[in-house]
């Protein structure tokens, strides 16, 4: 997906450039455009006062003229700024936002201004309408909105800044939506290979939520995790300087975990309720096995021994014949 970007300026000034040179007193001007830069210099008026340029062979002179290149500029007038107006016209380069899987985890692009979209199918599979849907929504404030979504199966997603492995637009704002599961935090780690020269203001990242709203300029590495739910993480760039070996570029990598389950002040309570009596069961049937035990042991008198013997058993009906017999024998002898 690309995005183009172009601004028009109208100034009601003499000349509001980039880089501007006297060379000798205040009517004669050296402009310097900027790549990608084309002024237009116009007689709004239909005056006689015309601006003029030289050259070491011929001097000509015009109502309008349109710059490119840098160019020695002469007013034939004192006042060329009540007879001219200046259009700036900057055409922003082609802006790569990314490639998108069809099976990943962006659900959606939003994009401000004009932009276009390509599709790749595999070799043989005829394209459908509902593979893509283009529409117009609200206005948004950022240079463009990524949503994506985490879900189980799907809890990972890394995402390049515009223009990665080159450098992300100077000055512009960012934003990715990320859809979590509402039992789930999330851990956010930047990989940032280049980072930018700042001429003015500062690059940041911010995280935003339906509650809170936290920035930081640092870009380190590891991010604070995000509490429970969906949120928001926007890039701003700063002011750049515009030397080959400055810019930025990052990777961030987003990834929803399941908080670990906790047990309330109840649930608590009734746990130690049931150990109390599963622990008092247990105490209570080895109190009763012992009890019964105990009863059951009885004595037993064998003929032509006299030593008494104990047994875990009820007596049977010829235990207690014996008994009676030893009691009329004992009773005899005295």
């Amino acid at each position: 997906m690309y995005f183009n970007k172009s601004e028009r300026i109208f100034l009601q000034i003499l000349l509001f450039i980039t880089a501007v040179s006297i060379v000798s007193g205040g009517l004669t001007l050296t402009v310097f455009p900027l790549d990608g830069s084309i002024i237009n210099i116009i007689n709004s008026k239909a005056s006689s006062c015309k601006v003029c340029t030289s050259n070491n062979t011929q001097r000509q002179c015009y109502n309008s003229l349109t710059l490119v290149n840098r160019t020695d500029l002469e007013f034939n007038c004192t006042k060329p700024q009540d007879f001219f107006k200046v259009e700036i016209v900057h055409k922003i380069a082609k802006v790569l936002l990314g490639k998108f899987c069809s099976s990943g985890t962006i659900r959606s692009v939003t994009i401000q201004g004009q932009g276009s979209l390509s599709l790749d199918l595999p070799a043989g599979q005829k394209p459908s309408s509902d593979m893509f849907l283009v529409s117009a929504v609200e206005r948004i404030p950022t240079f463009a909105k990524i949503s994506v979504t985490l879900q189980k199966g799907l809890l990972s997603s890394t995402l390049l800044t515009p223009n990665y492995p080159n450098s992300f637009p100077d000055t512009e704002l960012m934003e990715w939506y990320f859809h979590i599961p509402n039992n789930c935090k999330t851990a956010i780690k930047f990989s940032i290979p280049k980072k930018p020269t700042c001429l003015k203001d500062k690059t940041y990242v911010e995280f935003r939520n339906k509650v809170t709203s936290t920035k930081d300029v640092l870009l380190r590495g590891d991010q604070p995790v995000q509490k429970q739910g969906s949120f928001s993480l926007r890039l701003k760039n700063c002011q750049m300087d515009t030397g080959p070996s400055d810019g930025l570029s990052m990777s961030l990598t987003v990834t929803a975990f399941p908080e670990p389950q906790r047990f309330t002040s109840v649930g608590v309570l009734a746990a130690v309720n049931i150990i109390i009596l599963i622990v008092l069961l247990v105490v209570f049937i080895v109190t009763r096995k012992k009890k019964r035990d105990l009863h059951t042991e009885e004595s037993v008198y064998n003929l032509g021994n006299t030593n008494l013997q104990t047994r875990p058993k009820k007596p049977s009906n010829d235990e207690l014949m014996v008994y009676s017999h030893l009691l009329r024998k004992q009773k005899d002898s005295v």
